[in-house]
């Protein structure tokens, strides 16, 4: 029985082994080749449930909102770009205006249902992304009254807009985004 049962065992390891290297899927009475890209998986060990649950939010949010901080990014430095070109202060202020009416229109219904918590990391990307505080932004970009109401409604939920964000304070984050980069899996 021993014997049998250690052959089965063989048996099964042998198959999934070879399924693991084929790149044939077979479906019904057809087979299909399909070319598998390599996936690399980084492994992170974790004290406790606790620290592992955390960090998996923090992917998750991290996940959600570093698409709009990557934008955020690129279309500051267009307009930045764009409003260097412009020689009168009303043409850049009616870009600037025009700019905000469209982005508001884009993305005001998603950034509105952002949490608070991930409201805070857009706000350490966005920082990440343009070099730029988001207080130093609206500054630039609207003016120096509107930067700072901004920064007390922000006070209000626990985080600064002038703050700097520093990835050597921010490990998780930065694995985060790497692995986003890059293709990579975290278990």
């Amino acid at each position: 029985m021993k014997t049998f049962f250690t052959l089965v065992l063989a048996l099964m390891v042998g198959f999934v082994a070879n399924a693991q290297s084929d790149s044939m899927l077979l479906q019904g009475y057809d087979s299909m080749f399909v070319e598998l890209t390599p996936v690399t998986v980084i492994t992170k060990k974790f004290a406790n449930n606790k620290e592992k649950s955390d960090f998996n939010k923090l992917k998750r949010n991290v996940t959600k909102v570093y698409p709009y901080a990557k934008m955020a990014g690129e279309i500051y430095k267009d307009m930045v770009a764009e409003i260097d070109g412009m020689d009168k202060r009303r043409e850049k202020k009616k870009y600037k205006k025009n700019q905000e009416r469209d982005l508001r229109a884009e993305f005001e219904d998603s950034i509105k249902n952002l949490t608070v918590t991930q409201g805070k990391i857009l706000v350490m990307l966005i920082n990440r992304e343009t070099g730029n505080n988001c207080y130093a932004l609206i500054k630039d970009l609207k003016n120096p009254v509107t930067a700072m109401f901004y920064q007390i409604m922000a006070k209000k939920y626990d985080y600064d807009l002038k703050a700097e964000y520093v990835p050597a304070n921010n490990p998780d984050i930065e694995l985060i985004i790497d692995a986003i980069e890059h293709g990579y899996v975290i278990k």
